[in-house]
């Protein structure tokens, strides 16, 4: 996946928000999504060691932010910390990030490959191999038939903000029952 972390997480965040699985007490709706954005993208963020100190010597699927292990257990210590601390309240934006983190190692799965084993196993994981043709490396992924899956989560999410925009319309240009048998 190229571009597609940030609208898939968008996605999941909205529909999560708007399912009422995010309590209002937990977080305003807005912050609830920037949370499940933010973790959909949390793993790229490995990126900058990639490209800066590591030289891209090694795959950065390869590192601790795309070990789907290694998030699990934050969320789940976070979670048992948000307990013990009786911090009740952020456990569903916890599991929101966790999701949204998982999502993002599910969709390099596609294409690039995972460590879904790690540590019992150093193998990836990889759905499609995308074959080196072009010497540009994005247009590899670009002129694959797998980017069709990322352009179609573009439009899943496009499309669940519009329909969270028509409901929103929807609410606020209700008309009291009582006023429609005024006439």
């Amino acid at each position: 996946m190229l571009t597609a972390h940030a609208p898939a997480g968008y996605a999941v965040s909205k529909l999560a928000v708007s399912m009422g699985w995010i309590p209002k007490s937990a977080a305003s709706p807005r912050t609830a999504i920037g949370i499940g954005v933010f973790a959909a993208l949390l793993p790229d963020l490995d990126m900058i060691y990639f490209l800066t100190i590591d030289q891209r010597q090694h795959l950065h699927h390869g590192y601790w932010t795309h070990i789907p292990l290694f998030w699990v257990a934050v969320c789940g210590a976070a979670i048992i910390g948000s307990c013990l601390l009786r911090c009740h309240r952020i456990i569903p934006l916890v599991v929101l990030a966790g999701v949204n983190l998982l999502l993002h190692c599910f969709l390099d799965t596609i294409v690039a490959g995972i460590l879904w084993h790690k540590p019992f196993s150093h193998r990836y994981t990889v759905f499609a191999e995308v074959p080196n043709v072009y010497p540009y490396t994005a247009l590899n992924f670009i002129l694959h038939w797998t980017f069709a899956l990322e352009v179609l989560i573009w439009l899943a999410a496009f499309g669940v903000f519009a329909w969270g925009r028509r409901a929103a319309r929807r609410r606020a240009i209700r008309i009291p029952h009582a006023a429609l048998t005024d006439f």
